[in-house]
């Protein structure tokens, strides 16, 4: 008498489990980009805010290019005791492809409130220099599907 072939359920329950993992997992496999903010223009004065196009430059250390289609930020002054201010915060949808192990620019439409503004000039005042800092996260597109990238930095200018 034949006995019907059963198909090995555990090998096959790993073999999802493994897969479902690695796709919710991708964002394991990138690492984080190095951002610095390297230039800043005044494009539109308000009665309390203006509008400035703040240009970053994104250093991907990925083997593997990423679109950029979101990014959400925080962007703050240093004043003049120490205290941070926030200058803007916000979401830019504007796409750009970041090249696999390279540095590309990434122009941000960021809208500025004048008592932040103020706050940093103070700082820049005292010490010569305006100090800030940026964070957020990066939405991305790689060859394994979306990912989101945090990203921190500071510096003077």
């Amino acid at each position: 008498m034949l006995k019907p072939r059963g198909i090995r359920a555990a090998p096959i329950l790993l073999m999802v489990l493994a897969i479902s993992g690695f796709s919710s997992g991708c964002a394991a496999l990138y690492r984080s980009p190095e951002v610095h903010l390297v230039d800043v223009q005044i494009t539109g004065l308000g009665l309390t805010s203006g509008i400035a196009r703040v240009y970053l430059e994104v250093e991907n250390p990925n083997p593997v290019s990423l679109d950029v289609h979101r990014v959400e930020y925080l962007l703050e002054l240093q004043g003049r005791d120490g205290e941070w201010n926030v200058l803007s915060d916000g979401v830019s949808s504007e796409t750009v492809t970041v090249v696999r192990r390279g540095t590309t620019e990434f122009p941000l439409e960021v809208v500025f409130q004048y008592r932040a503004l103020g706050a940093g000039f103070l700082g820049w005042w005292q010490s010569g220099e305006v100090t800030y800092r940026i964070r957020g996260d990066l939405s991305a597109r790689g060859p394994l599907g979306p990912v989101e990238l945090p990203f921190r930095a500071s510096g003077s200018f």
